[in-house]
């Protein structure tokens, strides 16, 4: 029963090709449904949809990144800024924009079929813009302690921030792989390198967390 549901939404949504969670195996999925196994770090199905939908791909490879740090969980103690807010290019935004009717939409479609009480997880179309604008800045080459003091972040956090949006820059770059799109490569090759550097590069997490 808690399965089906699930199977249910995955069927509606294009990921699987029949509904019947008992006979589903790997031959079974869908294009978007092999894309989203490529997704571990970011959200399986809002960056499927995003890359099938082709929404992320008129942009520079530094906006996709700060896009998919939407994916990345907030605190909730911290007041994430609005869209309105955000100092980052148009682009960004109007993905952003994007990106929340999707999840309204599929928030909708996931109620008509799962029982609200039972719902796989909570918070699962939450999104968070608290790393987007930091992020923006970070690609721009401002320096990481000038930005965790603007945006009152520990520097260990902002790290692995900036490795969390590094890792699903890969698993944007796995999607982009496998649908040959060698636009897509070059963007995301030289957004990695923007992303990846000097503080990142050189100290170790693990000792800046000690």
């Amino acid at each position: 029963y808690h399965i089906q549901p699930i199977v249910t939404f995955l069927y509606e949504m294009g990921y699987i090709r029949h509904a019947d969670p008992q006979t589903l195996t790997n031959e079974d999925l869908g294009q978007k449904g092999i894309l989203a196994t490529e997704v571990n770090e970011g959200h399986p199905i809002l960056m499927t949809e995003l890359y099938v939908g082709e929404l992320l791909h008129g942009l520079t490879g530094k906006e996709i990144a700060c896009v998919l740090t939407c994916f990345q969980e907030g605190k909730d103690t911290e007041e994430a800024p609005s869209l309105s807010e955000l100092r980052v290019s148009a682009g960004v935004i109007t993905a952003l924009h994007r990106i929340q009717d999707m999840t309204h939409a599929f928030e909708e479609l996931e109620h008509r079929i799962v029982d609200v009480e039972r719902l796989p997880v909570e918070g699962y179309w939450s999104l968070s813009t608290q790393m987007v604008e930091p992020m923006w800045r970070w690609m721009e080459g401002e320096h990481a302690s000038v930005i965790c003091a603007e945006y009152n972040l520990f520097e260990g956090n902002f790290i692995r921030s900036v490795m969390k949006t590094a890792n699903m820059l890969e698993e944007w770059l796995s999607m982009a792989t496998y649908s040959q799109h060698t636009d897509q490569i070059s963007k995301i090759t030289e957004a990695k390198s923007l992303i990846i550097r000097d503080l990142v590069v050189s100290d170790s997490l693990y000792l800046r967390l000690s």
